[in-house]
């Protein structure tokens, strides 16, 4: 299938004005080959706004929208195969429907002319959807059944559905390395792709011994079977969250199970084949290249290893789809101005969005925001770098 996000060149052309002109713009050419304004299509508007904190209905809800706007060059060449089918903006949950179609009962008024009532309307609706993402996915399974996201989901989540979609020649899906900071979402996401493929999910956290990955047999004879090797040998996602905090040998007898199609297991003396149906995603902080300021506990990762993941991701957090889980878009957007502060300051501490889930439900409990904040992200913080996350 192809993905189609529909943006007016008005729209698109404001969209890539806000990004270029943002203070992450040149940081992001860098690590993206020198990419330029020419190269943002649409699809890849969203993506970079959702990563920014650029709130994409405010940028182009001021634009008139063409419904038969010509595309651009760069929307003309684009044509990646996806998972995930893309048509106008999503609809919101029947909370934010609802809330919609009531700002716009309320301004029908025969006194109002009906460019004020579209502009108002667009103005109310564009609130009402606010921190809403973009993306809806839908697929289509081998047995027909259907998935379709119940949800908001990070931008890049159309792009892992793919890749877990496809074969290589020998048969295999591809095994994908997915690293971003702790509270990206890259556990949610392996969830939802079992989900959508419709497949049991397994999953360890890190291992230190080769046995926590394929099992052992105790002094009685009992086999004592592990994550792996049940998705292994009947297929399914299979989620190595943490690997990078993983020991080397532990990691080793994962080698040639990805590489050769067929792993040994103490239970049986003839190597077990890799399930038709066997996905396997690998979920870090880093690349495997070492410790960072951030992550200091991380370990340098074999090459050997590293190269059974041909596919990688940086799975950045998604501002969008932090206020839209968060349960308080009013503290998210405190959390996240606090983290975007940080990183410009190059204070090496971690503001995640748990600390925006776990702020939202102090909250609702009756506390201060400012009380939540001072429990959540700003625990541990020493007076200098309290004043220059929240900016005082």
């Amino acid at each position: 299938m192809t993905s189609h996000v529909r943006l007016s060149a008005e729209q698109r052309t404001a969209l890539r004005r806000a990004i270029t002109s943002h203070a992450n713009w040149e940081a992001y050419r860098r690590e993206n080959n020198g990419m330029t304004s020419a190269d943002l299509t649409s699809t890849k508007c969203l993506e970079i706004a959702a990563r920014f904190g650029i709130n994409v209905m405010d940028v182009i809800s001021s634009v008139e929208t063409q419904i038969d706007a010509p595309k651009d060059i760069a929307d003309i060449q684009e044509d990646k195969p996806v998972i995930a089918e893309k048509t106008a903006p999503v609809a919101a949950g029947d909370a934010k429907t609802a809330a919609a179609l009531a700002a716009l009962q309320s301004l029908l008024s025969p006194s109002v002319d009906m460019a004020t009532v579209e502009k108002i309307v667009t103005e109310k609706v564009a609130a009402a959807l606010e921190g809403t993402a973009l993306l809806r996915i839908e697929l289509k399974r081998a047995d027909n059944t259907e998935y379709k996201s119940d949800g908001t989901q990070h931008p890049l989540f159309g792009d892992l559905l793919t890749t877990l979609s496809v074969r290589q020649a020998n048969g295999s899906y591809n095994n994908v390395w997915i690293a971003g900071p702790t509270g990206s979402g890259k556990t949610h996401a392996a969830k939802e792709c079992a989900k959508a493929f419709g497949v049991p999910f397994y999953f360890n956290g890190a291992l230190g011994m080769s046995h926590e990955l394929v099992g052992f047999v105790d002094a009685a004879g009992n086999y004592h079977t592990t994550p792996f090797r049940q998705a292994y040998e009947n297929g399914g996602v299979y989620l190595f969250d943490e690997v990078d905090a993983s020991d080397n040998a532990a990691l080793l007898a994962l080698n040639a199970a990805l590489a050769n199609g067929e792993c040994s297991f103490p239970d049986n003396p003839l190597p077990v084949a890799r399930h038709t149906d066997f996905r396997c995603i690998g979920a870090a902080n880093t690349f495997g290249q070492g410790a960072t300021a951030e992550f200091i506990g991380r370990a340098k990762i074999d090459a050997a290893f590293l190269s059974r993941f041909a596919v990688k991701f940086h799975w950045t957090y998604d501002v969008a789809l932090e206020q839209a889980i968060s349960g308080n878009v009013e503290f998210t957007k405190r959390v996240q101005a606090a983290r975007a502060r940080a990183q410009a300051a190059g204070v090496k501490i971690v503001i995640d969005p748990r600390h925006s889930m776990a702020g939202a439900a102090l909250i609702s409990a009756g506390m201060s925001s400012d009380r939540a904040a001072a429990l959540t992200y700003l625990a541990g913080l020493n007076s200098e770098q309290t004043r220059i996350v929240e900016g005082r």
